[in-house]
């Protein structure tokens, strides 16, 4: 893999992006594994047939390293909520019941 050249002061970062629109994760008790995955349509000979979650990137980190982007995230999140109101989904909702 080759290194990233440091952008110059002022100029925009260079690097992949990604739209997402679920992630999946796992873990071995050494290392978290997020997988970034897209929604592509599904084609078959009778026409579309639904949707299927495909990775676009997969992110390895350190337990460490997930603890502290699961803590950045809740900050953002926070923030966003108490200008906008709560963020709900099926898989929200079902979370915060636990």
């Amino acid at each position: 893999m080759s290194e990233a050249k440091q952008p110059e002061a002022g100029a925009p970062l260079e690097a992949p992006e990604f739209a997402v629109a679920n992630f999946g994760a796992m873990s071995s008790g050494t290392e978290v594994v997020l997988v970034a995955n897209k929604l592509v349509p599904m084609v078959t000979a009778a026409g579309l047939n639904g949707v299927a979650a495909t990775a676009v990137a997969i992110l390895h980190l350190s337990p460490q390293s997930a603890k502290e982007l699961a803590l950045l995230l809740t900050g953002v999140v926070a923030d966003y909520e108490a200008l906008y109101g709560p963020l709900r989904s099926p898989f929200i909702d079902e979370r915060q019941k636990k």
